[in-house]
């Protein structure tokens, strides 16, 4: 996964907003991912399956919160009518709630309709492979 940050100043979200007019926003920083990067991270998870629907809410959230609480997120940390996640495990080790707009609320909406149809859909992790590793294979 990629770190996504932004220049002081700028939340986040604007920084998904500046994805699309291309400006760049993010220089100076290790790690960032400039606006034209962002941009290409976006267009690349256009598609239908599984996987492309899951990366693009992945990527979409990323905008929202560090890559490692997206990682962690479950199911029930998932409010779409409030448009936030509960961050159970953070960087500072104090549980979080973080909203997200209406573009990542609707990548996530569709991946968990999407999700439904997975074999390990009533498993608790947020995010699930495209195919899910057989028991004999793990062992």
């Amino acid at each position: 996964m990629v770190q996504i940050s932004c220049r002081a100043g700028r939340t986040r979200r604007g920084c998904a907003a500046g994805a699309q007019a291309g400006q760049d926003r993010h220089e100076g920083h290790a790690g960032a991912v400039r606006d034209d990067q962002c941009a290409a991270l976006l267009k690349a998870c256009q598609g239908r399956d599984l996987r492309d629907v899951r990366d693009m809410a992945i990527v979409r959230f990323m905008l929202e919160a560090r890559a490692g609480e997206v990682a962690n997120l479950m199911v029930a940390d998932v409010s779409l009518a409030a448009g936030t996640a509960v961050i159970r495990r953070t960087k500072t080790g104090r549980p979080r709630t973080v909203p997200f707009g209406a573009r990542t609320t609707a990548s996530i909406d569709r991946y968990l309709r999407a999700r439904r149809s997975h074999r390990l859909a009533s498993t608790p992790g947020l995010w699930l492979a495209r195919l899910a590793p057989r028991r004999d294979r793990l062992g």
